[in-house]
Protein backbone atom coordinates (compact mmCIF):
# COMPACT_ATOMS: atom_id res chain seq x y z
CA UNK A 1 0.00 0.00 0.00
CA UNK A 2 1.29 3.24 -0.80
CA UNK A 3 1.57 5.60 2.11
CA UNK A 4 2.95 8.82 0.07
CA UNK A 5 5.92 8.54 1.45
CA UNK A 6 9.14 8.38 -0.47
CA UNK A 7 12.08 5.69 0.12
CA UNK A 8 15.31 7.13 1.89
CA UNK A 9 17.62 8.84 -0.34
CA UNK A 10 20.39 6.90 -1.15
CA UNK A 11 23.84 8.03 -0.01
CA UNK A 12 26.74 7.83 -1.45
CA UNK A 13 29.40 5.47 -0.36
CA UNK A 14 32.00 8.37 1.04
CA UNK A 15 29.20 9.03 3.23
CA UNK A 16 30.52 8.64 6.66
CA UNK A 17 27.98 8.76 9.81
CA UNK A 18 28.94 9.19 13.53
CA UNK A 19 27.56 8.61 16.69
CA UNK A 20 25.53 11.46 18.45
CA UNK A 21 27.38 11.16 21.72
CA UNK A 22 30.86 11.30 19.76
CA UNK A 23 28.71 14.38 17.69
CA UNK A 24 28.55 16.07 20.46
CA UNK A 25 31.92 15.71 21.95
CA UNK A 26 33.62 16.79 19.11
CA UNK A 27 31.10 19.76 19.20
CA UNK A 28 31.77 20.34 23.20
CA UNK A 29 35.86 19.74 23.48
CA UNK A 30 36.29 22.88 22.01
CA UNK A 31 33.96 24.64 24.15
CA UNK A 32 35.12 23.22 27.68
CA UNK A 33 39.09 23.65 26.47
CA UNK A 34 37.98 27.54 25.85
CA UNK A 35 36.53 27.95 29.16
CA UNK A 36 39.51 26.18 30.75
CA UNK A 37 41.57 28.31 28.94
CA UNK A 38 39.87 31.36 30.20
CA UNK A 39 39.20 30.88 33.41
CA UNK A 40 43.73 29.60 33.68
CA UNK A 41 43.92 33.05 32.38
CA UNK A 42 41.31 35.02 34.69
CA UNK A 43 43.25 33.45 37.69
CA UNK A 44 46.11 34.43 36.48
CA UNK A 45 45.36 37.90 36.49
CA UNK A 46 43.57 37.64 39.43
CA UNK A 47 46.31 36.48 41.26
CA UNK A 48 48.85 39.61 39.95
CA UNK A 49 46.37 41.70 41.00
CA UNK A 50 46.22 40.16 44.68
CA UNK A 51 49.83 40.16 44.37
CA UNK A 52 49.83 44.19 43.47
CA UNK A 53 47.44 44.49 46.85
CA UNK A 54 49.73 42.33 49.32
CA UNK A 55 52.83 44.56 47.90
CA UNK A 56 50.73 47.96 48.10
CA UNK A 57 49.84 46.80 51.71
CA UNK A 58 53.57 45.71 52.63
CA UNK A 59 55.66 48.54 51.20
CA UNK A 60 53.29 51.44 49.72
CA UNK A 61 50.81 51.73 52.53
CA UNK A 62 53.22 52.60 55.19
CA UNK A 63 54.51 55.30 52.78
CA UNK A 64 50.69 56.27 52.96
CA UNK A 65 50.48 56.18 56.28
CA UNK A 66 53.57 58.35 57.07
CA UNK A 67 52.14 60.79 54.23
CA UNK A 68 48.63 60.99 56.38
CA UNK A 69 50.36 61.30 59.80
CA UNK A 70 52.43 64.29 58.74
CA UNK A 71 49.53 65.73 57.17
CA UNK A 72 47.83 65.15 60.21
CA UNK A 73 50.43 66.65 62.12
CA UNK A 74 51.33 69.81 60.01
CA UNK A 75 46.86 70.66 60.36
CA UNK A 76 47.42 69.77 64.14
CA UNK A 77 50.65 72.24 64.28
CA UNK A 78 48.59 75.25 62.43
CA UNK A 79 46.32 74.96 64.89
CA UNK A 80 48.44 75.47 68.16
CA UNK A 81 49.92 78.26 65.50
CA UNK A 82 46.90 80.25 65.52
CA UNK A 83 46.22 78.84 69.28
CA UNK A 84 49.39 80.63 70.39
CA UNK A 85 48.71 83.75 68.57
CA UNK A 86 44.58 83.94 69.27
CA UNK A 87 44.62 82.48 73.24
CA UNK A 88 44.35 84.82 75.89
CA UNK A 89 44.44 82.38 78.93
CA UNK A 90 48.82 82.28 79.30
CA UNK A 91 48.09 78.32 79.99
CA UNK A 92 46.64 77.54 76.88
CA UNK A 93 49.30 79.59 75.09
CA UNK A 94 52.43 77.55 76.70
CA UNK A 95 50.54 74.20 75.81
CA UNK A 96 49.79 75.30 72.49
CA UNK A 97 53.53 76.45 72.23
CA UNK A 98 54.64 72.84 73.76
CA UNK A 99 52.39 71.24 71.46
CA UNK A 100 53.88 72.97 68.04
CA UNK A 101 57.53 72.45 69.26
CA UNK A 102 56.99 69.23 69.72
CA UNK A 103 55.73 68.22 65.83
CA UNK A 104 58.03 70.49 64.68
CA UNK A 105 60.63 68.12 66.18
CA UNK A 106 58.91 65.36 64.88
CA UNK A 107 58.71 66.34 61.35
CA UNK A 108 62.93 66.33 61.62
CA UNK A 109 62.49 62.87 61.28
CA UNK A 110 60.61 62.58 58.47
CA UNK A 111 61.95 61.03 54.97
CA UNK A 112 61.81 63.56 53.02
CA UNK A 113 64.47 66.54 53.28
CA UNK A 114 61.90 68.75 52.02
CA UNK A 115 59.96 68.18 55.05
CA UNK A 116 62.72 68.54 57.39
CA UNK A 117 63.77 72.01 56.06
CA UNK A 118 59.98 73.20 56.27
CA UNK A 119 60.55 71.71 60.52
CA UNK A 120 63.38 73.37 60.85
CA UNK A 121 62.44 76.98 59.25
CA UNK A 122 59.17 76.61 61.29
CA UNK A 123 60.95 76.35 64.89
CA UNK A 124 62.73 79.19 65.37
CA UNK A 125 59.35 81.22 63.89
CA UNK A 126 56.94 79.75 66.32
CA UNK A 127 59.34 80.62 69.64
CA UNK A 128 59.55 84.17 67.69
CA UNK A 129 56.14 84.50 67.90
CA UNK A 130 55.74 83.12 71.20
CA UNK A 131 57.84 86.32 72.32
CA UNK A 132 56.23 88.80 69.93
CA UNK A 133 53.02 87.34 71.49
CA UNK A 134 54.31 88.37 75.13
CA UNK A 135 55.11 91.52 74.26
CA UNK A 136 51.72 91.75 72.77
CA UNK A 137 50.50 91.10 75.96
CA UNK A 138 53.02 93.29 77.98
CA UNK A 139 52.34 96.42 75.61
CA UNK A 140 48.65 96.13 76.08
CA UNK A 141 48.64 95.24 79.97
CA UNK A 142 50.73 99.03 79.82
CA UNK A 143 48.02 100.20 77.85
CA UNK A 144 45.32 99.06 79.81
CA UNK A 145 46.88 100.56 82.77
CA UNK A 146 47.38 104.45 80.93
CA UNK A 147 44.31 103.92 80.19
CA UNK A 148 43.33 103.54 84.04
CA UNK A 149 45.61 106.61 85.04
CA UNK A 150 44.30 108.85 82.15
CA UNK A 151 40.46 108.31 82.97
CA UNK A 152 41.34 109.57 86.49
CA UNK A 153 43.26 112.36 85.53
CA UNK A 154 40.53 113.20 83.39
CA UNK A 155 37.94 113.07 85.67
CA UNK A 156 39.36 115.14 87.79
CA UNK A 157 39.76 117.52 84.81
CA UNK A 158 36.04 117.85 84.20
CA UNK A 159 35.03 118.00 87.70
CA UNK A 160 37.14 121.30 88.34
CA UNK A 161 36.08 122.43 84.77
CA UNK A 162 32.24 121.87 85.11
CA UNK A 163 31.94 119.88 81.45
CA UNK A 164 30.36 117.02 80.86
CA UNK A 165 31.73 113.63 80.70
CA UNK A 166 33.55 112.70 78.05
CA UNK A 167 33.31 108.59 76.99
CA UNK A 168 35.25 106.37 78.60
CA UNK A 169 38.81 105.07 77.03
CA UNK A 170 38.09 101.01 77.73
CA UNK A 171 39.00 99.20 74.06
CA UNK A 172 41.07 97.08 76.38
CA UNK A 173 44.04 96.63 73.25
CA UNK A 174 44.46 92.79 74.60
CA UNK A 175 41.30 91.63 72.67
CA UNK A 176 42.39 93.05 69.39
CA UNK A 177 43.25 90.37 67.09
CA UNK A 178 43.34 91.97 63.46
CA UNK A 179 43.92 95.03 61.97
CA UNK A 180 40.37 95.97 61.18
CA UNK A 181 39.60 95.54 65.14
CA UNK A 182 43.02 98.32 65.74
CA UNK A 183 41.86 100.48 63.22
CA UNK A 184 38.29 100.71 64.50
CA UNK A 185 40.33 101.18 67.67
CA UNK A 186 42.65 103.91 66.10
CA UNK A 187 39.05 105.96 65.07
CA UNK A 188 37.75 105.38 68.48
CA UNK A 189 41.14 107.46 69.61
CA UNK A 190 40.58 110.33 67.29
CA UNK A 191 37.06 110.56 67.82
CA UNK A 192 38.23 110.76 71.53
CA UNK A 193 40.56 113.51 71.15
CA UNK A 194 37.78 115.91 69.05
CA UNK A 195 35.67 115.27 72.54
CA UNK A 196 38.72 116.14 74.59
CA UNK A 197 39.40 118.71 72.47
CA UNK A 198 37.35 121.35 75.56
CA UNK A 199 40.03 119.97 78.01
CA UNK A 200 42.91 121.04 76.01
CA UNK A 201 41.56 124.21 75.30
CA UNK A 202 40.94 124.41 78.85
CA UNK A 203 44.83 123.59 79.73
CA UNK A 204 46.17 126.62 77.54
CA UNK A 205 43.99 128.65 78.89
CA UNK A 206 44.55 128.46 82.55
CA UNK A 207 45.18 131.51 85.16
CA UNK A 208 48.00 132.24 86.77
CA UNK A 209 46.04 132.14 90.07
CA UNK A 210 44.35 128.57 89.93
CA UNK A 211 47.63 126.58 91.04
CA UNK A 212 45.53 123.57 91.40
CA UNK A 213 43.99 123.47 88.00
CA UNK A 214 47.44 124.07 86.60
CA UNK A 215 48.49 120.79 88.38
CA UNK A 216 45.59 118.74 87.17
CA UNK A 217 46.39 119.97 83.69
CA UNK A 218 50.20 118.68 83.80
CA UNK A 219 48.79 115.62 85.31
CA UNK A 220 46.17 115.09 82.24
CA UNK A 221 48.89 116.57 79.86
CA UNK A 222 51.27 113.72 80.95
CA UNK A 223 48.67 110.67 81.10
CA UNK A 224 47.71 112.12 77.76
CA UNK A 225 51.77 111.34 76.55
CA UNK A 226 52.05 108.42 77.96
CA UNK A 227 48.43 106.72 77.12
CA UNK A 228 49.83 108.03 73.42
CA UNK A 229 52.70 106.27 73.82
CA UNK A 230 51.55 102.76 75.38
CA UNK A 231 49.24 102.50 72.26
CA UNK A 232 51.94 103.05 69.95
CA UNK A 233 54.11 99.87 71.66
CA UNK A 234 50.95 97.91 71.67
CA UNK A 235 50.53 98.21 68.07
CA UNK A 236 54.32 97.33 67.01
CA UNK A 237 54.27 94.52 68.93
CA UNK A 238 51.04 93.17 67.78
CA UNK A 239 51.64 93.72 64.26
CA UNK A 240 55.18 91.69 65.27
CA UNK A 241 53.34 89.17 66.18
CA UNK A 242 50.72 89.05 63.52
CA UNK A 243 53.08 89.12 60.92
CA UNK A 244 55.03 85.84 62.42
CA UNK A 245 51.69 84.44 62.45
CA UNK A 246 50.60 85.07 58.77
CA UNK A 247 54.36 83.80 58.13
CA UNK A 248 53.69 80.53 60.05
CA UNK A 249 50.45 79.73 58.70
CA UNK A 250 52.04 80.34 55.38
CA UNK A 251 54.71 78.28 55.54
CA UNK A 252 52.21 75.56 57.30
CA UNK A 253 49.77 76.09 54.21
CA UNK A 254 52.43 75.57 51.92
CA UNK A 255 54.21 72.19 53.85
CA UNK A 256 50.51 70.91 54.23
CA UNK A 257 49.81 71.02 50.32
CA UNK A 258 53.01 69.54 49.72
CA UNK A 259 52.36 66.81 52.29
CA UNK A 260 48.97 66.10 50.35
CA UNK A 261 50.68 66.16 47.20
CA UNK A 262 52.99 63.28 48.30
CA UNK A 263 50.19 61.29 49.62
CA UNK A 264 47.99 61.55 46.42
CA UNK A 265 50.81 60.66 44.45
CA UNK A 266 52.21 57.42 46.86
CA UNK A 267 47.80 56.82 46.51
CA UNK A 268 47.84 57.02 42.79
CA UNK A 269 50.41 54.98 42.20
CA UNK A 270 49.23 52.63 44.09
CA UNK A 271 46.05 52.20 42.35
CA UNK A 272 47.56 52.99 38.71
CA UNK A 273 49.24 49.52 39.23
CA UNK A 274 46.46 47.85 40.42
CA UNK A 275 44.22 49.76 37.35
CA UNK A 276 47.04 48.21 35.30
CA UNK A 277 46.16 44.60 35.69
CA UNK A 278 42.29 45.29 36.21
CA UNK A 279 42.80 46.35 32.22
CA UNK A 280 45.00 43.80 31.55
CA UNK A 281 42.60 41.39 32.83
CA UNK A 282 39.63 43.23 31.42
CA UNK A 283 40.92 42.58 28.02
CA UNK A 284 42.04 38.80 28.40
CA UNK A 285 38.27 38.14 29.54
CA UNK A 286 37.08 40.25 26.15
CA UNK A 287 38.82 38.28 23.83
CA UNK A 288 38.22 35.44 25.43
CA UNK A 289 34.29 36.07 25.70
CA UNK A 290 34.18 37.02 21.98
CA UNK A 291 36.29 34.00 21.16
CA UNK A 292 33.56 31.58 23.20
CA UNK A 293 30.63 33.06 21.30
CA UNK A 294 31.90 32.81 18.00
CA UNK A 295 32.75 28.65 19.35
CA UNK A 296 29.12 28.66 20.46
CA UNK A 297 27.73 30.41 17.20
CA UNK A 298 29.27 27.60 15.24
CA UNK A 299 28.03 25.10 17.82
CA UNK A 300 24.74 26.28 17.59
CA UNK A 301 25.32 26.19 14.03
CA UNK A 302 26.06 22.92 13.83
CA UNK A 303 23.49 21.05 16.05
CA UNK A 304 20.71 23.20 13.87
CA UNK A 305 22.38 21.61 11.16
CA UNK A 306 23.12 18.41 12.18
CA UNK A 307 20.28 17.70 14.78
CA UNK A 308 17.44 20.30 15.12
CA UNK A 309 17.05 21.08 11.22
CA UNK A 310 16.30 17.05 10.59
CA UNK A 311 14.13 16.51 13.68
CA UNK A 312 12.20 19.57 12.31
CA UNK A 313 11.96 18.21 8.69
CA UNK A 314 10.67 14.92 10.76
CA UNK A 315 8.13 16.48 12.90
CA UNK A 316 6.75 18.35 9.32
CA UNK A 317 6.37 14.84 7.70
CA UNK A 318 5.31 13.04 10.83
CA UNK A 319 2.15 16.02 10.77
CA UNK A 320 1.82 15.26 7.18
CA UNK A 321 1.48 11.55 7.59
CA UNK A 322 -1.15 12.26 10.58
CA UNK A 323 -2.93 13.99 8.26
CA UNK A 324 -2.48 11.58 5.23
CA UNK A 325 -0.63 14.05 3.11
CA UNK A 326 2.16 13.20 0.88
CA UNK A 327 5.81 13.91 2.50
CA UNK A 328 9.11 14.84 0.75
CA UNK A 329 12.16 12.69 1.24
CA UNK A 330 14.80 13.84 3.85
CA UNK A 331 18.31 14.61 2.98
CA UNK A 332 20.66 12.39 5.01
CA UNK A 333 22.18 13.35 8.29
CA UNK A 334 25.72 12.46 9.73
CA UNK A 335 24.32 11.45 12.80
CA UNK A 336 23.49 7.37 12.93
CA UNK A 337 21.14 7.25 15.74
CA UNK A 338 19.11 9.98 14.37
CA UNK A 339 19.85 8.38 10.65
CA UNK A 340 18.61 5.42 11.72
CA UNK A 341 15.09 7.24 13.06
CA UNK A 342 14.42 8.69 9.75
CA UNK A 343 14.49 5.53 8.11
CA UNK A 344 11.74 3.98 9.89
CA UNK A 345 9.78 6.99 8.62
CA UNK A 346 8.36 5.29 5.14
CA UNK A 347 7.85 1.71 7.46
CA UNK A 348 5.97 4.45 9.84
CA UNK A 349 4.00 5.87 7.02
CA UNK A 350 2.73 2.52 5.84
CA UNK A 351 1.98 0.69 9.26
CA UNK A 352 -0.34 4.54 10.15
CA UNK A 353 -2.38 3.89 6.82
CA UNK A 354 -3.22 0.30 7.47
CA UNK A 355 -3.90 1.15 11.23
CA UNK A 356 -6.12 4.01 10.00
CA UNK A 357 -7.78 1.87 7.64
CA UNK A 358 -8.32 -0.99 9.93
CA UNK A 359 -9.28 1.69 12.68
CA UNK A 360 -12.23 3.12 10.08
CA UNK A 361 -13.53 -0.90 9.25
CA UNK A 362 -13.23 -1.51 13.60
CA UNK A 363 -15.31 1.94 13.86
CA UNK A 364 -17.80 0.71 11.20
CA UNK A 365 -18.24 -2.38 12.31
CA UNK A 366 -18.79 -0.84 16.12
CA UNK A 367 -21.23 1.35 14.41
CA UNK A 368 -23.39 -1.69 13.21
CA UNK A 369 -23.18 -3.75 16.33
CA UNK A 370 -24.08 -1.10 18.23
CA UNK A 371 -26.60 0.13 16.15
CA UNK A 372 -27.83 -3.69 16.60
CA UNK A 373 -28.43 -3.30 19.83
CA UNK A 374 -30.39 -0.51 19.97
CA UNK A 375 -32.74 -1.15 16.96
CA UNK A 376 -35.27 -3.41 16.81
CA UNK A 377 -34.45 -5.91 14.02
CA UNK A 378 -37.86 -6.40 12.42
CA UNK A 379 -39.22 -2.68 12.64
CA UNK A 380 -35.65 -0.61 12.61
CA UNK A 381 -36.71 1.95 15.41
CA UNK A 382 -35.31 1.93 18.45
CA UNK A 383 -35.56 -0.98 20.82
CA UNK A 384 -36.88 -1.20 24.09
CA UNK A 385 -33.19 -1.11 25.94
CA UNK A 386 -32.92 2.03 23.97
CA UNK A 387 -35.72 3.17 25.32
CA UNK A 388 -35.05 2.37 28.80
CA UNK A 389 -31.50 4.49 28.54
CA UNK A 390 -33.18 7.22 26.99
CA UNK A 391 -35.75 7.40 29.33
CA UNK A 392 -33.20 7.32 31.87
CA UNK A 393 -30.78 9.98 30.47
CA UNK A 394 -33.84 12.32 30.39
CA UNK A 395 -34.59 12.21 33.91
CA UNK A 396 -36.26 15.29 35.04
CA UNK A 397 -34.54 17.68 33.26
CA UNK A 398 -37.36 18.67 30.74
CA UNK A 399 -40.58 17.90 30.38
CA UNK A 400 -41.34 14.94 29.18
CA UNK A 401 -44.51 13.11 26.91
CA UNK A 402 -44.52 9.73 26.89
CA UNK A 403 -46.72 7.87 24.42
CA UNK A 404 -47.68 4.37 24.36
CA UNK A 405 -49.36 2.80 21.24
CA UNK A 406 -50.78 -0.70 20.78
CA UNK A 407 -52.16 -2.10 17.29
CA UNK A 408 -55.79 -2.65 17.80
CA UNK A 409 -56.70 -6.65 17.69
CA UNK A 410 -53.41 -7.72 16.18
CA UNK A 411 -53.67 -11.21 17.29
CA UNK A 412 -56.81 -11.65 15.25
CA UNK A 413 -54.91 -10.28 12.21
CA UNK A 414 -52.13 -12.94 12.91
CA UNK A 415 -54.66 -15.25 12.85
CA UNK A 416 -55.94 -14.33 9.53
CA UNK A 417 -52.76 -13.33 7.53
CA UNK A 418 -50.35 -15.09 8.85
CA UNK A 419 -46.90 -13.96 10.66
CA UNK A 420 -45.42 -13.14 8.08
CA UNK A 421 -47.59 -10.42 7.31
CA UNK A 422 -47.91 -9.20 10.96
CA UNK A 423 -44.47 -8.40 10.63
CA UNK A 424 -44.85 -6.64 7.71
CA UNK A 425 -47.78 -4.69 9.00
CA UNK A 426 -45.89 -3.93 12.23
CA UNK A 427 -42.75 -2.71 10.58
CA UNK A 428 -45.34 -0.29 8.06
CA UNK A 429 -46.46 0.80 11.38
CA UNK A 430 -43.13 1.95 12.76
CA UNK A 431 -42.46 3.65 9.58
CA UNK A 432 -45.87 5.81 9.66
CA UNK A 433 -44.97 6.26 13.17
CA UNK A 434 -41.51 7.99 11.97
CA UNK A 435 -42.80 10.03 9.24
CA UNK A 436 -45.03 11.20 11.85
CA UNK A 437 -42.11 13.03 13.94
CA UNK A 438 -41.38 16.24 12.77
CA UNK A 439 -38.42 16.97 15.60
CA UNK A 440 -34.92 15.01 15.48
CA UNK A 441 -35.36 14.84 19.50
CA UNK A 442 -38.89 13.11 19.03
CA UNK A 443 -38.23 9.02 18.61
CA UNK A 444 -40.33 5.96 18.10
CA UNK A 445 -39.20 2.77 20.08
CA UNK A 446 -40.85 -0.38 19.96
CA UNK A 447 -41.74 -1.74 23.43
CA UNK A 448 -42.60 -5.08 22.82
CA UNK A 449 -44.88 -7.48 20.75
CA UNK A 450 -47.43 -5.03 19.33
CA UNK A 451 -46.68 -2.22 21.34
CA UNK A 452 -44.86 0.84 20.54
CA UNK A 453 -43.67 3.91 22.55
CA UNK A 454 -42.63 7.60 21.74
CA UNK A 455 -40.61 9.66 23.59
CA UNK A 456 -41.18 13.86 23.17
CA UNK A 457 -38.75 16.07 25.01
CA UNK A 458 -39.93 19.49 25.76
CA UNK A 459 -43.77 18.77 24.33
CA UNK A 460 -46.66 20.22 25.57
CA UNK A 461 -49.78 18.63 25.96
CA UNK A 462 -51.39 19.99 23.18
CA UNK A 463 -48.47 19.03 21.09
CA UNK A 464 -48.16 15.72 22.04
CA UNK A 465 -52.11 15.26 21.53
CA UNK A 466 -50.91 16.53 18.23
CA UNK A 467 -48.19 14.16 17.53
CA UNK A 468 -50.41 10.99 18.67
CA UNK A 469 -53.41 12.36 16.32
CA UNK A 470 -51.27 12.45 13.68
CA UNK A 471 -49.88 8.55 14.04
CA UNK A 472 -52.80 7.66 14.08
CA UNK A 473 -53.94 8.74 10.84
CA UNK A 474 -51.17 8.01 9.18
CA UNK A 475 -51.53 4.61 10.58
CA UNK A 476 -54.68 4.93 9.02
CA UNK A 477 -53.76 5.81 5.99
CA UNK A 478 -51.57 2.97 5.10
CA UNK A 479 -55.05 1.18 4.64
CA UNK A 480 -53.61 -2.07 5.78
CA UNK A 481 -57.05 -4.47 5.60
CA UNK A 482 -58.17 -6.13 8.76
CA UNK A 483 -61.78 -7.59 7.86
CA UNK A 484 -61.50 -9.69 11.30
CA UNK A 485 -61.71 -6.04 13.28
CA UNK A 486 -64.69 -5.18 14.72
CA UNK A 487 -63.33 -1.42 14.71
CA UNK A 488 -62.14 -0.66 11.20
CA UNK A 489 -62.08 -2.67 7.90
CA UNK A 490 -58.37 -1.25 7.99
CA UNK A 491 -55.56 -2.08 10.79
CA UNK A 492 -55.95 0.80 13.70
CA UNK A 493 -53.90 2.03 16.79
CA UNK A 494 -54.88 3.19 19.99
CA UNK A 495 -52.46 5.18 21.87
CA UNK A 496 -52.27 6.88 25.50
CA UNK A 497 -50.57 10.05 26.46
CA UNK A 498 -48.72 11.05 29.56
CA UNK A 499 -46.99 13.89 30.78
CA UNK A 500 -44.18 14.52 33.73
CA UNK A 501 -43.79 18.57 33.96
CA UNK A 502 -40.93 20.11 35.72
CA UNK A 503 -41.59 20.16 39.58
CA UNK A 504 -43.28 16.69 39.06
CA UNK A 505 -42.36 13.90 41.15
CA UNK A 506 -43.40 11.06 39.02
CA UNK A 507 -40.37 8.34 38.32
CA UNK A 508 -40.08 6.61 35.25
CA UNK A 509 -42.18 3.99 36.03
CA UNK A 510 -44.98 6.00 37.49
CA UNK A 511 -44.84 8.03 33.86
CA UNK A 512 -45.57 4.46 31.84
CA UNK A 513 -48.14 3.25 34.00
CA UNK A 514 -49.76 6.77 33.18
CA UNK A 515 -49.21 6.18 29.89
CA UNK A 516 -50.64 2.56 30.37
CA UNK A 517 -53.81 3.82 32.09
CA UNK A 518 -54.36 5.99 29.45
CA UNK A 519 -53.81 3.46 26.77
CA UNK A 520 -56.45 0.99 28.61
CA UNK A 521 -58.52 3.88 28.60
CA UNK A 522 -58.38 4.00 25.34
CA UNK A 523 -59.06 1.03 24.43
CA UNK A 524 -61.65 0.39 26.43
CA UNK A 525 -63.88 3.20 24.61
CA UNK A 526 -63.71 1.77 21.82
CA UNK A 527 -60.09 1.47 20.30
CA UNK A 528 -58.49 3.78 17.58
CA UNK A 529 -58.30 6.97 19.38
CA UNK A 530 -56.12 8.74 21.60
CA UNK A 531 -56.91 9.52 25.26
CA UNK A 532 -54.33 11.62 27.47
CA UNK A 533 -53.69 10.17 31.38
CA UNK A 534 -56.17 11.81 33.63
CA UNK A 535 -55.28 11.80 37.86
CA UNK A 536 -59.01 9.79 37.70
CA UNK A 537 -57.44 7.21 35.75
CA UNK A 538 -57.37 3.88 37.91
CA UNK A 539 -55.00 1.21 37.64
CA UNK A 540 -56.23 -1.26 35.70
CA UNK A 541 -54.78 -4.12 33.79
CA UNK A 542 -54.52 -4.12 29.72
CA UNK A 543 -57.75 -5.61 27.97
Amino acid sequence: MNSGFPSPVPRPASFRRVGVYRFLAILTLPVLLLLGATCILIMYHLADIEKLAADTNEKRLPGILAAQRTLINIENMRRNVAMIYNAQDPRLRRNALIDALALASESVFEPDSGFIDYARTAEPLIRSLSEAKSRSDEAADSLHNEELRFSNANGRLLLRAGLPDVPHMAHNARYLSSDTDIAQDAAHSEHIQELLFPLQTLCREVPSDDPALRDDCDRFKSSWNALTAAWRQYVNADNEARALWRQLDELLRKLSDDASSVEAELTYRAMEHIRTEARRARTAFFMASLLLIGVLIVFVAAVHRSILAPIALASRDLRKIRYGQPTNSIPPVRLRELQDLLDLLPSLSRHLAELSERSGQLEKEKDRYANLSLRDALTGVYNRRSFDEQLSRDGRKVPLALLMLDVDLFKLYNDTFGHQAGDAALAAVAHAMEQSLLRGTDKVFRYGGEEFAVLLPNATEKAARAVAERIQRNVRALALPHPASSVAPVLTVSIGVALRNLGDQADDTELIARADKALYRAKSSGRDRVCLYRPEDGPTARP
